[in-house]
């Protein structure tokens, strides 16, 4: 029996088509607030949404979080603007080709593909059957992004250079790499912020920057053959395990030694996997996610500085102080203290 499969063409000449081109396609609505795109998948083809939303300086953010039923096929053939795509699977698979490339690039988990296909070529990206795909890319229109630079771009290195001056597009750029937790990282922020309004808009900005400066890193890494440092695939799925269990456990934290076995590696060997995919040593990736958590529950405004000390793990307020401090240069209680008093400023009445 033939697979089914869906497959749906986009002829892209302005970098908000995307969203409006493939709803007419789904034969459904979408939504546009401050400029970011929503699509809900239809019942018909899955379930989940796509989000798009394109900024001054030229930097797009798209993100997919969907299951389709049937193996879906997106064709994105940009008919003006010749782009740079720098795709990153959260969660997941998706298959990338090209018209001008011979062979299917598969990323899975915590993988990516760089693309910047040649005049004319169309990229294509394949969902399969009855998979949970978490997707974001980020696209970049070559010419915008060249003219909201402070500098020339002729002045940053050859390999940049190469990649986001050829705005015309004349040459075929594709790059495929392994793990990048950071970026998975920073996406799971995106994917997960409640933000609301211009506030939201303002965050979504400053990820996608964030995102494509790690990536730019990870690039450059990767074509200086130095990014594993002797680290298997294995390594790098068990630091995302520990990294995880570490964000949702830091109350109840295993010492290093326990995490260690849970990684199924000496604890150097940890120690220098987290090094090596963070740029820490796993005492900073804990001390940073405990201070990371606080001021969190310090904006939220609903527990004592003795409770969120107790809620992240540690056991000495004046160490959490010190430390606390030296990160964001300001002391628990002054945020405390500047919540309680918007909290109040809100609550009055005219």
């Amino acid at each position: 029996m033939d697979k089914v499969m869906h497959r749906f063409n986009i002829d892209l000449q302005d970098v908000n088509d995307f969203i409006p081109k493939l709803a007419a396609q789904f034969k459904i609505g979408y939504r546009c607030k401050l400029s970011e795109y929503t699509l809900f998948i239809p019942n018909s083809l899955g379930k989940g949404k796509i989000t798009a939303i394109n900024f001054y300086n030229g930097l797009g953010l798209y993100t997919f979080q969907c299951t389709f039923k049937e193996e879906v096929e997106m064709e994105l053939r940009n008919v003006v603007i010749n782009p740079v795509r720098l795709v990153h699977c959260l969660n997941g698979k998706v298959i990338n080709s090209h018209t001008g490339l011979g062979e299917e690039i598969e990323i899975g988990n915590h993988e990516h593909y760089f693309i910047a296909p040649k005049s004319g070529e169309s990229h294509v990206m394949t969902f399969p059957a009855n998979t949970e795909v978490e997707l974001c890319y980020i696209e970049i229109d070559r010419i915008k992004f060249k003219k909201s630079l402070p500098f020339k771009l002729s002045e940053v290195e050859p390999l940049f250079y190469t990649l986001f001056g050829d705005v015309n597009a004349l040459q075929g750029k594709y790059h495929s790499g392994k793990f990048s937790l950071k970026v998975s990282d920073i996406i799971r922020e995106v994917f997960n912020c409640e933000e609301t309004g211009f506030p939201r808009i303002n965050f979504l900005r400053a990820k996608s920057l964030e995102i494509l400066s790690y990536m730019l890193s990870r690039y450059r890494k990767e074509k200086d053959g130095d990014v594993y440092q002797n680290l298997s695939r294995r390594d790098y799925k068990a630091v995302d395990r520990v990294s995880e269990h570490i964000n949702q456990n830091l109350k109840n934290l295993e010492t290093n030694p326990q995490l260690a076995r849970m990684a199924g590696m000496n604890l150097n060997k940890l120690q220098r996997a987290f090094q090596t995919i963070y740029g820490q040593t796993l005492n900073e990736f804990i001390r940073d996610g405990r201070l990371s958590r606080a001021l969190s529950l310090l904006s939220e405004g609903e527990k004592t500085i003795s409770e969120i000390v107790e809620e992240i793990g540690l056991n000495s307020r004046s160490y959490f102080s010190k430390i606390f401090k030296n990160k964001y240069g300001v002391l628990p209680r002054e945020i405390q203290k500047h919540e309680s008093s918007m909290f109040l400023q809100e609550g009055e009445t005219i």
